[in-house]
């Protein structure tokens, strides 16, 4: 396991082109960073005041004497234990190309921090207590929702309504198990007699919370994994035109020959809140051809509820 005293570093935002991209620092060399790269226009180091953003120059580590800036950023800095990892955090927000982005980042690891591992911010706040583990789980489901219904559920998650909610089945059973456990191995002392019906009343409605619970999986895994709908049928019955109309564009190859689509064509949709995986297939008929008949074993397998790299 990586040690938690290491002072790790990512671009905390998607790859490609944008407005702005996030250099994110974590960790005890977090000011060093900012000491070593960060200027302002007349060469000085800007104040880290906590949680205050600043307009800074980034410059490669090294004397600042005949260089110049890699880009102008906006830095924002946040000690521990108040951060998101709740150690000391540095983010620089650089412009968002490729370059640019990475350029940031080659300079910040040129300070002896270490690239971070996929996911290792939350896990260092699952780590040092910000978040518990079903929190930590809930992260990655808030960025990759697609709805508004998905998100809702999922911020409710790492908000921790989950948690308090085990909590208290925790509390109630470790109730019951204490009573229980006094009679049976305290039979001599005054413990008087075991209160059957409060266990079993407790034991009743700890059941019924659980059962409640678990009928409410299935729609928690479809608001994040989608609901799968495949277009299944003959050739030349309107699958592809289907497929374009739902989702308002072209994406589909419309003709009147048969046997234009051949591969399985994947594609997400928001219905009315709900995100949607629709996957429009090969006509079923006699295959002419080798490449047809994957095309048809493709579209068999989709309409089964097994469309190849899974729902």
């Amino acid at each position: 396991m990586r040690s938690l005293d290491d002072t790790i570093a990512a671009i905390a935002t998607p790859a490609g082109e944008g407005g702005i991209a996030v250099v994110r620092v974590s960790g005890p060399r977090a000011a060093a960073v900012a000491a070593a790269l960060l200027r302002r226009k007349d060469g000085s180091p800007p104040p880290l005041d906590p949680w205050s953003v600043r307009l800074a120059q980034v410059w490669l580590p090294g004397p600042p004497d005949g260089r110049g800036p890699l880009d102008e950023a906006l830095v924002l800095w946040m000690p521990g234990p108040g951060s998101y990892t709740r150690d000391d955090v540095l983010e620089i927000q650089c412009h968002g190309g490729p370059a640019a982005a990475r350029g940031v980042l080659d300079a910040v690891l040129a300070c002896g921090v270490r690239l971070a591992d996929p996911g290792e911010f939350t896990l260092r706040a699952y780590l040092n207590g910000r978040l518990d583990l079903l929190q930590a789980e809930a992260v990655l489901d808030v960025v990759r929702a697609r709805t508004e219904a998905a998100l809702r559920i999922h911020e409710g998650l790492l908000g921790g309504r989950l948690s308090r909610e085990v909590q208290g089945w925790q509390e109630s059973l470790t109730g019951a198990l204490a009573l229980v456990e006094a009679y049976l191995d305290f039979p001599d002392e005054d413990v008087g007699e075991l209160d059957r019906e409060r266990v079993r009343i407790a034991v009743a409605d700890l059941t019924g919370a659980l059962e409640e619970k678990l009928a409410t999986f299935a729609w928690g895994r479809t608001s994040r994994d989608g609901f799968g709908v495949a277009l299944v049928g003959a050739p030349n019955t309107g699958k592809s035109s289907l497929l374009n109309r739902l989702l308002e564009e072209e994406r589909a190859i419309v003709s009147p020959v048969p046997g234009t689509t051949r591969d399985t064509i994947e594609a997400w949709l928001n219905a009315l809140g709900v995100s949607v995986r629709i996957f429009d297939t090969a006509g079923l008929r006699g295959p002419a051809d080798s490449l047809e008949a994957e095309g048809v074993r493709g579209a068999r397998a989709a309409g089964e509820g097994a469309p190849r790299g899974g729902v």
